[in-house]
Formats: structure tokens, C-alpha cells, sequence
């Protein structure tokens, strides 16, 4: 399970949290990234938050799943 991942290799502020969490508390480094103010989110909520950021590129660990902009090819972004 995720409990079994080693926790010194996340970044300052991140963590792994649970979907089932009534509310998440966002650290500071959560906020700036998520370029919120509020104190905490659902878990719902965190993760449409992550989702619509404005990135370049999200990869999803070792399962090789992309998510590319809708002005993106397949091409572009593989």
C-alpha cells in the first residue's frame, strides 16, 4: 500500500493522504503550488486542484499515464 512508501523520498510539504479523509490540510508548499489560500480540501477537491494546474506535463508514477492539453497532440506530448 501507499503506507508502505518511503516517506523521506517526498518533497517538503507533500505527504500521502488518504480519499477517503474527511479534509486534507494543505502545507504552505501545497498552497503555493495550488495557488490557493484556503486551509485544507477535500480529497475530491485536492485532486481536481492538482489536475487543472497550470503545468507542462503531469506524469502519474511508474504507470506511464500523460495528460496533454487540448491544443496537444499525442505526438507532442509522447
Amino acid at each position: 500500500s501507499w503506507e508502505d512508501y518511503n516517506k523521506e523520498l517526498i518533497s517538503k510539504g507533500g505527504g500521502i493522504f488518504s480519499r477517503s479523509a474527511k479534509a486534507i490540510e494543505l502545507s504552505p508548499e501545497m498552497k503555493k503550488m495550488l495557488g490557493s489560500q484556503k486551509k485544507s480540501m477535500t480529497p475530491n477537491e485536492l485532486i481536481r486542484a492538482c489536475l487543472t494546474m497550470e503545468v507542462d506535463l503531469i506524469w502519474n508514477g511508474g504507470i506511464g499515464t500523460y495528460i496533454k492539453g487540448k491544443d496537444e497532440t499525442d505526438s507532442d506530448v509522447g
